[in-house]
């Protein structure tokens, strides 16, 4: 099998056989447009923008058009091209939906981790602030961010004798531990 243009991290052996049915004339490009049509779906992309793509086929490719008042299928048509989408677009938004999940686990957990080394070091800047009004809008500040039943149903109006202040994540290893792994 000529294998398509482009090969997703999320083909499976399921999909490279659907895929694999698909022969005969320009079947490289109707892969390799299958392919870019569900990433396109999973992606936010538009159809239009997808069939513009170079290695991918026109729009009259794939819807097909009317010749003589008789309509030409297009790719779209052939069965095994519609079914190879259907595979390729549930598979890649599985594996998105599945990155996100562990992205958001990931996050919860370095929130758990850090999060109460967060609070103090929030809490210690929030008793050394100058005023006591700016002691109070940061105890505001924290509280809304803390959690939706703690959180002021306004916001509160900017401290005139604020200075911001960064934290880097830096000062939070160094502080509170190990630096979270950047290779999730």
């Amino acid at each position: 099998m000529a294998q398509a243009e482009f090969y997703p991290e999320w083909m499976t052996y399921e999909l490279e056989n659907a895929l694999r049915q698909i022969t005969g004339r320009h079947a490289r490009k109707k892969r390799t447009t299958i392919l870019r049509l569900a990433e396109g779906v999973v992606v936010g992309r538009p159809v239009t923008e997808t069939l513009a793509m170079a290695e991918t086929c026109s729009e009259t490719t794939w819807y097909g058009r009317y010749e003589k008042g008789q309509k030409k299928p297009g790719w779209r048509d052939d069965p095994l091209v519609s079914q190879a989408l259907k595979l390729a677009t549930q598979r890649a938004q599985y594996c998105s939906d599945t990155y996100i999940a562990e992205q958001i686990k990931e996050t919860r957990r370095l929130m758990a981790k850090y999060g109460p080394g967060a609070v103090h070091k929030l809490g210690g800047l929030m008793l050394t602030a100058g005023s006591e009004s700016l002691q109070r809008l940061s105890a505001l500040d924290i509280l809304d961010r803390l959690d939706p039943e703690t959180a002021s149903k306004g916001t509160s109006p900017p401290a005139t004798d604020a200075q911001p202040i960064q934290i880097t994540t830096i000062e939070v290893v160094k502080n509170y531990g190990e630096e979270p792994s950047s290779d999730n």
